[in-house]
């Protein structure tokens, strides 16, 4: 059986995995104590980093003792937090950042003029391109049960619009057969190729493009003020009306550098925005929901990097009269900057990138991901790994 998910979208474009000591802790609000969720850790070398995770926990290897990491996150304060000796279960404190909603909100031209500026500066920039490694995870369930799992470390180049290619040099796949269910082997576009603009008309439509510009009403909610930055938070609501699906939500953009920092929101793709097959018939599908986050982080005045990409899809199928739910979450996380790679090897991601031979075209080498600390995630996805490593599901899985 073989059934794909033909997808069309956004921006169609050996790692040193771990040094010497681990370290993990969890970040939390500094006044409810609450856990933060995707903040972004970078040690102080500037290479070594992480996001935490759903319940605020992150696991981060650098080269020694002792070492500085710099936290930060759209909605709190940047912070230090010194580490002399290896440990585990510290507990790191953020605060919010000052909110404030300035005079300039009342002008109606505002929100549109600031997207267009940072529109027309991601434009004249995107030649600029940056380095890293990265680690992709993509779980997929049916009726809430896990089918499958695909799971990547890249060499990753990107710029202000996310990653403009990549190589695989580790990867496994694992999955489950199950009646009703699918296989999502092209989902990577919607997570490794998101981007935050589109420079040329695309299928479904975002707010920093020529055709956005005037396809959406922008509104400017709130100023996060961060040392000298002023954090813009913009709604983004697409026009009523619109013939093709489109992305709902906010962008972060810093003031000053006309950055766009993040984008966070929902695509209603209904019963369109792509092809689903089974045994390469058409599968009847609604109700299909695209949630995608892209973040940049700023670890220095003169640059910005990418943190990483969330892109999660569900939808309602049909097989017959059966009707089914599926999920398909996603994370593509950088937790290693480098200053250069070589990127001749490297490939931009297609619409028909079919992600099993991509993982099938990389090493697998159980001994590599046994107790490896950038994979650890949340204990619920913890458990689906070791569930299917249980079954002695990874490998080198051939579909027939």
């Amino acid at each position: 059986m073989k059934s794909f998910l033909f997808l069309f979208f956004l921006n169609l474009g050996s790692p040193c995995l771990w040094g010497q000591v681990e370290i993990g802790g969890t970040v939390v609000d500094q006044v409810t104590n609450s856990p933060i969720p995707f903040a972004s850790i970078l040690a102080d070398d500037g290479q070594h980093g992480t996001v935490s995770n759903e319940k605020g926990e992150f696991t981060l290897s650098v080269a020694g003792m002792p070492v500085e990491l710099l936290l930060s996150h759209i909605s709190y304060k940047t912070s230090k937090f010194r580490i002399d000796s290896i440990q585990t279960g510290f507990v790191v404190v953020m605060e919010q950042a000052p909110v404030f909603l300035p005079e300039v909100s009342v002008d109606g031209n505002a929100a549109y003029k600031m997207v267009e500026k940072t529109f027309d500066r991601a434009l004249a920039e995107k030649t600029v391109f940056h380095y890293g490694r990265a680690f992709y995870r993509q779980t997929s369930f049916m009726n809430q049960t896990p089918t499958e799992i695909l799971e990547g470390f890249f060499d990753t180049k990107f710029n202000n619009n996310g990653v403009e290619a990549s190589k695989i040099t580790e990867g496994r796949f694992a999955k489950r057969e199950i009646k009703g269910s699918l296989n999502f082997l092209n989902f990577s576009i919607f997570a490794i190729g998101a981007g935050v603009y589109q420079e040329r008309p695309k299928p479904i439509l975002l707010p920093l493009s020529h055709e956005g510009l005037h396809a959406y009403d922008f509104e400017i909610l709130n100023i996060l003020m961060e040392g000298d930055q002023e954090i813009v938070e913009i709604s983004c609501q697409p026009h009523v009306g619109l013939r093709k699906p489109a992305f709902e939500g906010k962008i972060f953009v810093d003031r000053n550098r006309e950055q766009i920092m993040k984008l966070s929101g929902i695509v209603r793709l209904g019963s369109q925005g792509f092809d689903l097959t089974r045994d390469r018939k058409p599968i009847p599908y609604h109700d299909a929901i695209l949630s995608l986050e892209v973040v940049f982080t700023n670890p220095s005045a003169d640059r910005y990097q990418l943190s990483h990409i969330k892109a999660d899809l569900q939808l309602l199928y049909n097989i017959g009269s059966e009707p089914y739910t599926a999920k398909i979450t996603s994370l593509y996380t950088l937790f290693n900057y480098a200053t250069a790679l070589n990127d001749v090897h490297f490939k931009k991601i297609r619409i028909k990138t079919n992600d099993l031979k991509t993982i099938q075209s990389a090493p697998y080498n159980p001994e590599f991901w046994k107790d490896n600390p950038i994979v650890k995630r949340t204990p619920l996805e913890d458990d689906i790994v070791r569930s299917f490593e249980s079954d002695g599901a990874f490998g080198n899985y051939i579909d027939h």
